[in-house]
């Protein structure tokens, strides 16, 4: 009998469910990563929510397929563009250095918290 490979994080690797809270409709979406996963996602401007927890697969080798969902690291660059937004919408009025200021002490807390990296939702492009 293999043992399963131990991980820092229980949701490390793990293809897991996620449903539409207006549409009912079920993602797949896998966590690329040993790190944490969100409970809950925007997908095209819909809410979806991790459902049967206890269906979770790990799956370390997994392999993409064009429009699939995955969970990978948050870049600094994505971290960035996510500042920007919560400046934009939160501070509308602030302009030039003051807006960059605000955006720059939103980054490091965009990329990580408690030592983890935190999860970027991705989906794998279609082939050209």
């Amino acid at each position: 009998m293999s043992e399963e490979p131990k991980y820092q994080f229980g949701e490390a690797y793990k293809l897991m469910l996620y449903e539409g809270e207006r549409t009912g409709r079920v993602v797949t979406i896998w966590n690329s990563r040993d790190g944490v996963s969100p409970f809950m996602v925007d997908i095209d401007g819909e809410v979806f929510k991790h459902i049967l927890w206890d269906r979770d697969k790990t799956a370390p080798a997994h392999e993409l397929k064009p429009g699939d969902y995955f969970f990978r690291d948050t870049t600094r660059e994505d971290a960035t563009q996510a500042a920007e937004t919560v400046v934009n919408l939160r501070w509308p009025r602030l302009k030039g250095s003051a807006r960059d200021k605000r955006v720059a002490e939103l980054v490091p807390q965009m990329l990580e918290q408690g030592g983890s990296k935190l999860p970027w939702l991705d989906r794998k492009a279609a082939k050209a």
